[in-house]
């Protein structure tokens, strides 16, 4: 026995060489994974540093994707809301800030400027009225010009002439409807706005960021330097990069300051543009360097202390080896009770590595005992649920309690989490030192879920009744609230903890809105085992405040699944402020808000009862319209202020004047309609003239000053034979201009023989066919010579216009011009000549060698804001060179749109085209005119031609004409020259042109081309026939 034990032992030498022999190879192993470290450590610094910089770049570069994007949708916004006409409907300010408001959400956003096709800015957000500009040399305009389709173009950076501050401009182009260029829509940005996002990321002292556009022009950088924006960085190892992928990382020295760096770059979503972020390679592995120095050192002194070990080692290793067989015989008994047992447990050792799992917990989690093992099941919870169970532990270390048990989140294998309940207790040895845990793990998953789900539907339940609108009262089986939302304590004006426990029908005492009778309680209807749901369309609740509130009630039974009554759910919806608006909308729809008097919708309305009142009746109604006189003057001097407040004084004065039974509208302006209900014609006109007597004796004070107002009245009857309201009111306004004509400050009564009514009447007819001839093309241009009084070459006409009724008959221009001119129809005839004579006679016309044509604008167009662009159209579709037109303007319309006619004058002049002043002399400040209006030809009125040979101050009037305008460098042409004595004298002063019955009588203008013009021939050299004189033909 001896023998054999003392074989079985290792010799001590051997023993000695192979613990010196583990020793030194564990120093070495220990030596390599030092290596390793620190070359790990090298690669995490690196790696780290990339991530950092990689979601810098990306956070960064979303947050200036977002903001171009928010600009690229006001710029995008803006150009839409230039298509839509009703916009710029709603008055220049609100129109003008409904087109950018979107532009104001956007960071470091400048003005947004709406340029045209040539570059002029039209429209700018940060004013009503834009400056003047031009940016047809701007890259951006450029660019979006040369490819209206591109999109969003971004330019490089440049710097403001008005504040020196740098910008990069985002762009959009506006299309036609068919697609063709209209001119951009542009966004400044500030540098600023990079700068100052760049300044908040910590990069270190040779750290930077770059925006860099994706055709490698560099746009903004930090460290910011001017000399560096627009440098060219497609060579550089960041587009090279880029050209591969949208983003990545390299490590290159940078081409703008030679410094080495670590660069992540990202393209910007949305955008052509890159962002790089880069640190420096020194500040990168400083830290690691510093490190390596350390854990050297530290790796030295561990070798030397493992060599020094191994004595101490060598000592231990037979009573270890014995503790060993030991505890590996107690762990097998151990073992065996636990993997029997159907709850996940575990043997840990004292920092947490498990050192013995049983069958049940490997399921649970769904890994092998091996991986088990190999593992802190600390890693496998949340940081949180470590951090408690770290104080736990600690409790039970320091013997405050022996075990716990709480609730843990764990991840298995495959990713799922489950809720478990954990419990731990500590085993120490005889002595009481602490051995290792025992740990129990149940799975309470389904358990959780179900809290959870329970716990979030009480809570989507409660949220609800708290936030919507409608008052919520809740009761039990007996009737009694056991719950209210906030909304029901306002509707009843008591609190919930007062309603709590009260009989529904005490708390909710619904009224009748009619009566204010009780209603029966809706909740204790839907009680029981017959009750049933409630509805209840209205009704009244008084608070204790004595507030009425009108509100839409109902009610629900609440039932389990057997039918057994729970109780009920009211549903109280206040209506108060929606009857108060709906009464107040219906009121404002049918009177006017200045004077309180009905509108002209609600007058109407009354109007077409009181006619169909009088249908088969002897029953006589009378309608009459009334027009304040003088009411411009005082609305116009005085202000707007003033007109309303003396609105309102008229509006007192007729219902003081008027009959209890008459009723008055404001039709609009300062119009009235009045309708006095069974009364005569001439009682009518008796309490109307008591009217105008009081409105004429009314003195209206304001600003210091008197003012006196009259009115004219038109009246008409309402008969059986009354057809329809637009009748009538014709009628009623044919009167009243009738008796603004005859001296104002009277009521004119319409009758069919009444002539001045009649008149009136028939120039409204007039009117309203002129319309219908335009539409029918039932006009007809005529033409008249103009002749040189001298001997010329050149060829000259005024283009006339006549009108024919539907029969075909001839109308008097000095029957429809009238009409045309007070209902604004004008700019229409104007319209028409033009383009019927530009485009259908256009080619003729252009064959006449010297020809020069004259064609009237009237008033109404001057004032139209698109007659020129009208113009210009057409000269591009015609063979006519703006040369050969003259455009003669009255002396009147000068007058009455001085500033419109400045400014056509001055476009036609410029595009090539001459203007002549008609009328010339017919003014009190004619000569004035010459001095203001720079025109090419000046035509002396007929008045003063055509008795200038019989009257000495008739011709010296022409002769003055003449002789400054030509002074002024303009032309004459002497109007009504309707005999050969008249034509001398006008030869004899001088005058250029004559004009007149005695020259040329108006012909149409195809038999003026064919018979009076000189047309080139085109088979000959273009002279044409020879002129024989400018008065001989």
């Amino acid at each position: 026995m001896r023998e054999r034990r003392a074989d079985s032992r290792p010799r001590p030498r051997r023993q000695t060489f192979w613990l010196s022999a583990g020793i030194a190879a564990l120093a070495l192993a220990f030596d390599a994974v030092g290596g390793f470290v620190l070359w790990q450590e090298h690669e995490d610094a690196r790696l780290q540093a990339q991530t950092e910089i990689a979601n810098v770049a990306n956070a960064v570069a979303r947050d200036i994707a977002r903001n171009v994007e928010v600009i690229d949708l006001a710029l995008e916004a803006v150009r839409d809301n230039l298509h839509h006409d009703k916009l710029f409907s709603l008055g220049l300010g609100l129109s003008h800030s409904l087109l950018f408001q979107r532009a104001a959400v956007a960071k470091k956003l400048g003005a947004v400027i709406v340029t045209d096709a040539d570059g002029n800015i039209v429209l700018d957000s940060f004013a009503l009225f834009p400056r003047q500009g031009n940016i047809v040399n701007r890259p951006f305009f450029t660019a979006q010009k040369a490819d209206p389709h591109r999109g969003l173009f971004i330019s490089l950076p440049t710097v403001s002439n008005l504040n020196s501050l740098w910008y990069i401009c985002l762009s959009r182009a506006i299309l036609t409807a068919d697609g063709k260029f209209d001119g951009i829509v542009f966004g400044s940005l500030k540098l600023d706005y990079f700068d100052q996002l760049f300044a908040q990321i910590d990069l270190g002292k040779a750290g930077t960021l770059a925006l860099v556009r994706a055709d490698g022009h560099l746009m903004f950088r930090r460290p910011f330097k001017v000399e560096e924006l627009g440098a060219d960085l497609s060579p550089s190892a960041l587009m090279v990069n880029a050209r591969r992928a949208p983003s990545g990382h390299f490590t290159t020295i940078s081409q703008l300051d030679k410094v080495e760096r670590i660069y992540a770059y990202t393209t910007l979503p949305g955008s052509d543009m890159l962002l790089s972020v880069g640190r420096s390679v020194d500040e990168v592995y400083a830290p690691w360097r510093k490190r390596a120095r350390s854990i050297i050192l530290i790796f030295a002194g561990v070798n030397l202390a493992m060599f020094a070990m191994a004595l101490v080692l060598r000592r231990a290793f037979r009573r270890q080896q014995a503790a060993s067989d030991e505890a590996q015989r107690n762990a097998a008994l151990f073992s065996g009770a636990l993997d029997g047992s159907p709850i996940g447990t575990a043997l840990m050792e004292l920092h947490g590595r498990a050192t013995h799992v049983n069958p049940a917990l490997c399921e649970m989690l769904g890994y092998s005992p091996s991986e088990l093992l190999q593992s802190d099941l600390a890693n496998l919870t949340h940081d949180d649920t470590r951090q408690a169970d770290e104080i736990w532990i600690n409790r039970m270390l320091n013997g405050e309690i022996t075990s716990y048990a709480t609730e843990w989140l764990l991840h298995t294998k495959s990713g799922a989490t489950l809720w478990t309940l954990r419990s731990v207790s500590l085993v120490r040895d005889g002595n009481g030192r602490p051995l290792y845990f025992i740990g129990h793990v149940q799975d309470i998953t389904a358990r959780k879920v179900a809290e959870k789900a329970l716990y979030e539907e009480k809570e989507r339940l409660r949220i609800t009744l708290v936030a919507i609108t409608d008052g919520v009262i809740v009761t039990d089986a007996r009737g009694q609230i056991v719950f209210a939302n906030p909304v029901a304590e306002v509707i009843l004006g008591r609190h919930v903890a007062t309603l709590a426990g009260q009989p529904a029908g005490t708390a909710i005492a619904l009224l009748d809105e009619a009566t204010l009778a009780p209603r029966p309680d809706i909740a204790a209807a839907c009680l029981g085992p017959n009750g049933t749901e409630q509805h209840r369309s209205g009704g009244v609740i008084r608070d204790p405040a004595g507030t009425l509130r009108f509100v839409e009630a109902s009610a629900a039974p609440v039932r389990t699944p057997g039918g057994e009554s729970l109780g009920s759910v009211v549903v109280l919806r206040d209506v108060t402020e929606s009857r108060d608006l709906q009464q107040r909308l219906m009121y404002n729809a049918s009177h006017d808000s200045l004077t309180g008097l009905p509108n002209r919708t609600a007058f109407e309305a009354a109007l077409d009862a009181a006619i169909a009142e009088v249908r088969g009746t002897a029953t006589t109604h009378a309608l009459a319209f009334l027009d304040l006189d003088r009411f411009k003057i005082i609305n116009d001097s005085a202000g707007h202020a003033a007109g309303d407040a003396l609105l309102k004084a008229v509006a007192e004065l007729l219902r003081s004047q008027l009959r209890a039974t008459d009723m008055v509208g404001r039709l609009g302006g300062d119009e009235f309609g009045v309708l006095l209900h069974n009364c005569a014609l001439d009682d009518a006109r008796r309490v109307l003239e008591q009217v105008v007597h009081a409105t004429e004796a009314m003195r209206f004070d304001w600003g210091g000053h008197r003012y006196s107002v009259g009115v004219s009245i038109g009246l008409t009857d309402i008969v059986d034979d009354a057809t329809n309201r637009s009748t009538l009111l014709t009628q009623a306004d044919v009167a009243c201009y009738a008796a603004k004509n005859s001296g104002r400050n009277r009521v004119n009564v319409y009758r069919d023989e009444q002539s001045e009514a009649m008149d009136y009447h028939r120039k409204i007819l007039v009117a309203a066919g002129i319309r219908q001839a335009i539409d029918e093309d039932r006009f007809a241009l005529f033409a008249q010579r103009i002749a040189t009084t001298r001997p010329s070459e050149e060829q000259r006409y005024e283009i006339l216009t006549r009108m024919r009724d539907s029969n075909g008959n001839t109308i008097s221009p000095g029957l429809f011009i009238p009409a045309a001119e007070r209902y604004d129809l004008m700019a229409s005839i104007d319209r028409w000549v033009l383009r019927r004579l530009m485009i259908d006679y256009g080619e003729a016309l252009a064959r006449v060698p010297h020809l020069n044509v004259h064609v009237n604008l009237s008033a109404n167009s001057l004032n139209d804001p698109h007659l020129l662009d009208f113009i210009e159209s057409l000269f591009a579709a015609s063979p006519l060179a703006p040369k050969t037109i003259t455009f003669e303007i009255t002396e009147t319309a000068l007058v009455r749109n001085a500033e419109s006619a400045a400014h056509v004058i001055g476009r036609l002049r410029a595009q090539g085209s001459e203007v002549a002043l008609d009328d010339f002399g017919i003014g009190l400040s004619s000569f004035s005119y010459l001095r203001s209006f720079p025109v090419d030809v000046v035509k002396i009125d007929g008045g003063f031609v055509v008795n200038m040979s019989r009257n000495t101050v008739d011709r010296n009037i022409v002769n003055s004409i003449h002789r400054i305008a030509t002074e002024l460098g303009a032309r004459t042409v002497a109007e009504s020259v309707e005999s050969e004595t008249t034509l001398e004298e006008v030869r004899a002063i001088g005058i250029t042109y004559a004009q007149g019955y005695a020259i040329h009588r108006p012909a149409p203008l195809e038999d003026v081309i064919a018979t009076d013009m000189h047309i080139t021939d085109p088979s000959t050299d273009g002279n044409g026939k020879p002129d024989v004189g400018p008065l001989d033909a």
